[in-house]
């Protein structure tokens, strides 16, 4: 043991995007912030780093290239993201041209990118490091004791060789699924969600728009960016495939399933799991034998969802990332959850150094963090069976955005997450969002049973229809409080038409629209979409 013990106002148990993120976002807010970064790995990680969460959207697009300054590595070094496509299976899935598409022939107005981890990683170190903080590679935390009687928290931990001790003001926990705090605090709650997971990484490309010969299928995709640079989804009853391109030249490739239809235990190995392709994704086995490459790495993860207790103290901690809450990738969320904990604690931390009283904020943002993953859990949990179903699919894709844009990503785009006062003031609006969310997700799941007409090839545009593009515009206009509040509250107007709209089309077209077009017309006819647009 060294006899020194170093003081730190802020260690953070974990260097991975969760935990960097956090130390850009402290030092960007409090350059006088000391703060220590332990990390189990050696750096720099290696590119094509074996990590879910490439996929990012607008929330967390926005708050990496704006709040942490990080546009111009996303625009150079990793890959524009053409928003979310899905292919509904038909046919048996042995041609992609017959599958319901759904999609966007364009780029939204609000940027997303393709994130390569290992190389984001190892840029985001590098920045934290710039800016002051202290990034120790290869650190074991042997032992964190955490105070609650606000005395300083301490920490041993192993480096090359030597165990070392610090003390600290405040500690973070960001070690991902290793969840040191969350063990020996005791936080952890078992989710409702019951998924499991596979991914793998393949050198070069796995390109959708090679899979048909057919050059008519391919173009028209914003003149130079095609299928490939979507987070493409291969959907069926109780399972998707995700196929992400990397700036790195790998494609991440991983299957997320209901272990009810399609249990972990056929999915032990990569061959394993080609069997399984070649039954459910026959298209997609072919075309990874015949690229006659063998996947840099394979992981399986059993129950993949994560709940917690507790985010954030008054004693002067906090846990982020998967280390805390960790819902679904379907929609990537994982990044946003981090971009919304980064606020709550750095807000957290500057009021106490500055010695404010912060022990109500605690409480406040743990309460609207456990909130908010409840809410959205809603929009995952019972609902992989309907992957399987086209119509109904489709429209709980349209509801989700509808949600997603008008008032999750609106509210931290315009950074009102910890404008408190405003929030209250909200409160009734934002009861209402996740009112109607919970009824239109009970509501897609009886549709499912009721409701399984076959939907024609062809894709859904969803950049064709006008209330979403109002919304993702939307996202980034300048805002008075007062326009705020009067911009939030015709969103979650327009959410509410949307959802009378969608339970009309459920209940009065059941089963007679079959191709996308008819759909768009279907939801033209929303009221508030012209004077939105206009």
């Amino acid at each position: 043991m060294t006899t020194e013990t170093p003081h730190i106002d802020v260690v953070i148990m974990g260097g991975g995007l969760a935990g960097l993120t956090a130390a850009l976002h402290l030092k960007h807010d409090i350059p006088s912030l000391s703060i220590c970064v332990l990390e189990r790995r050696s750096l720099p990680y290696p590119e094509a780093t074996h990590k879910v969460g490439e996929s990012t959207v607008e929330l967390a697009a926005h708050y990496f290239a704006e709040v942490l300054n990080l546009e111009d590595h996303l625009k150079n070094d990793h890959l524009r993201k053409l928003g979310i496509r899905l292919f509904f299976s038909a046919d048996g899935n042995r041609q992609i041209e017959r599958r319901p598409e759904m999609g966007s022939d364009r780029h939204f107005y609000v940027p997303t990118y393709q994130i390569d981890r290992g190389r984001f990683e190892n840029f985001l170190a590098d920045r934290a490091q710039d800016l002051g903080a202290t990034v120790v590679p290869g650190a074991r935390v042997l032992e964190v004791n955490i105070s609650i009687d606000g005395a300083q928290h301490s920490l041993r931990y192993e480096h090359e060789g030597y165990q070392k001790a610090l003390t600290a003001r405040w500690v973070i926990d960001a070690t991902g699924r290793a969840s040191l705090l969350k063990r020996s605090l005791g936080l952890g709650q078992e989710s409702e969600h019951d998924s499991n997971a596979v991914w793998f990484r393949m050198p070069g490309r796995i390109d959708v728009d090679t899979w048909c010969a057919d050059p008519a299928w391919r173009v028209g995709h914003d003149g130079v960016y095609g299928r490939w640079y979507s987070t493409n989804h291969l959907t069926g009853p109780g399972y998707w495939v995700w196929l992400i391109p990397l700036a790195s030249d790998y494609t991440s490739i991983g299957i997320v399933s209901d272990p009810k239809i399609h249990p972990l235990s056929l999915f032990r190995s990569y061959a394993d799991t080609l069997t399984w392709l070649d039954t459910h994704e026959p298209q997609c086995a072919q075309m990874l034998r015949e690229s006659g490459r063998e996947p840099a790495d394979y992981l399986a993860i059993k129950h993949y969802a994560r709940k917690c207790t507790r985010v954030i103290s008054p004693d002067r901690w906090a846990v982020t990332g998967d280390a805390g809450v960790f819902i679904d990738p379907l929609y990537s969320p994982g990044s946003d959850f981090i971009a919304i904990q980064n606020f709550f604690i750095a807000d957290t931390i500057a009021r106490d150094l500055s010695g404010e009283r912060f022990i109500g904020r605690c409480e406040v943002y743990n309460d609207i963090y456990l909130q908010l993953t409840n809410a959205v859990l809603a929009t995952f949990h019972g609902q992989y069976g309907l992957l399987g179903n086209p119509r109904v699919m489709s429209l709980k894709v349209i509801w989700d955005y509808t949600v997603y844009w008008g008032f999750l990503a609106f509210l931290v785009c315009q950074r009102r997450l910890c404008d408190v006062a405003t929030l209250k003031v909200l409160e009734d609006a934002v009861s209402r969002v996740y009112t109607l969310n919970e009824q239109m997700q009970e509501r897609f799941r009886i549709q499912n049973q009721l409701d399984q007409e076959p939907v024609a090839p062809g894709m859904l545009d969803i950049a064709h229809i006008p209330f979403l593009l109002e919304l993702n515009r939307g996202l980034l206009d300048p805002h008075t409080t007062e326009s705020f509040i009067a911009k939030l509250g015709a969103n979650i107007e327009l959410t509410a038409c949307v959802h009378e709209r969608l339970m009309s089309i459920m209940t009065e077209h059941r089963g007679r629209w079959c191709t996308s077009a008819e759909l768009v017309a279907l939801l033209k006819e929303l009221p508030l979409i012209a004077p939105l647009a206009a």
